[in-house]
């Protein structure tokens, strides 16, 4: 058979009784290649953090919004500071994406950066969503600042 032998199914083996597909995938399995991936997981996550901050930001200091997130939320009111904010969240991105660096050859950092990422995927299709619908509920927002909502949150622009 031209361009190597068969292994009897029907699958290409090259030296050493190794199919090439075999090949293939032992070769997107080591460590160096999934290492690779992690880094260009860990870069497209960090630039979707950039935007959910941006957008947290715009939003947060113009009409205010619901924050979900009780941590980011607790920020917010007590320091009402759109700096403190973004400190906190570069803070806590770049911890998180030093410890999946930390791992990047495992399969649980390559866990983590796939987690990470498909988060803020969701994260940032949630942000298309309400920007769609934000001019429909602008009167809405009046009602969510005069009730007590607690997840409710408006930071004076800095």
């Amino acid at each position: 058979m031209a361009g190597g032998m068969s292994d009897g199914t029907g699958a290409q083996v090259g030296p050493g009784g190794v199919s090439r597909r075999d090949a293939a995938l032992s070769v997107l399995a080591s460590p160096r290649v999934r290492g690779q991936r992690v880094a260009i997981l860990l870069v497209a996550t960090c630039v979707l953090g950039l935007y959910d901050l941006a957008l947290t930001i715009l939003f947060s200091t113009s009409v205010g919004m619901v924050e979900m997130n009780p941590l980011a939320r607790v920020i917010m009111r007590v320091y009402d500071s759109a700096w403190m904010l973004a400190a906190w969240k570069l803070l806590t991105m770049g911890l998180s994406a030093w410890i999946i660096w930390r791992v990047r050859e495992r399969r649980i950092g390559e866990f983590a950066a796939w987690t990470a990422f498909l988060v803020l995927v969701w994260l940032c299709l949630h942000w298309v969503g309400f920007i769609g619908e934000a001019a429909e509920f602008a009167s809405e927002y009046h009602v969510l600042q005069t009730a007590d909502e607690q997840r409710y949150v408006v930071m004076g622009a800095e």
